[in-house]
């Protein structure tokens, strides 16, 4: 048994927000993330080449769980073969009201409302200038209007390996 099967049932008894909040310091810290890990898994058959990355493996981390790009480096840890970060909006936003992050344990599956909450692609393009994981990195980017796509476009393009244009959330 390991340190997540044990934790797990305290975890699931928290509000989802709650338990999400909760992990950020853990995920802050690459070495706790090496050892709840364990050994990382290596095969050349798992690698994906798409453009001029490469990534290690397909699975990867999708938009929302990391929403301010501090994160990466312990998440880089956990086995993702990439991860993409944010969304993120060109101002700090409070996204939406709780709850916003829902269970639904029969289908073993969280629902993530919580509305682009972050503090600006401004604070988002220094976390992610902080933290430069083994793992490629995707932005993901909101915007209202052409200016702000193109402004947090300049922002993010030079501290991730890819951009992804959020339209829609």
């Amino acid at each position: 048994m390991n340190a997540y099967d044990l934790a797990r049932p305290l975890i699931f008894r928290l509000e989802p927000e709650r338990a999400h909040a909760l992990a950020k310091p853990v995920l802050r810290n690459a070495a706790l993330c090496r050892l709840l890990a364990g050994a990382p898994v290596s095969d050349p058959r798992l690698e994906v080449r798409i453009g001029p990355l490469t990534f290690a493996n397909p699975v990867g981390l999708a938009p929302g769980f990391d929403k301010g790009g501090e994160l990466t480096t312990g998440l880089a840890r956990l086995g993702f073969g990439y991860l993409v970060v944010g969304s993120v909006m060109p101002h700090p936003r409070d996204g939406n009201p709780r709850p916003r992050i829902v269970r639904v344990p029969e289908q073993r599956a969280i629902v993530n409302c919580m509305g682009l909450p972050g503090n600006g692609v401004g604070v988002f393009a220094g976390a992610l200038a902080a933290g430069r994981p083994n793992v490629p990195v995707i932005a993901s980017f909101g915007g209202y209007d052409d200016d702000e796509f193109l402004a947090s476009f300049a922002l993010l393009q030079p501290h991730a390996d890819a951009l992804e244009v959020n339209q829609r959330c």
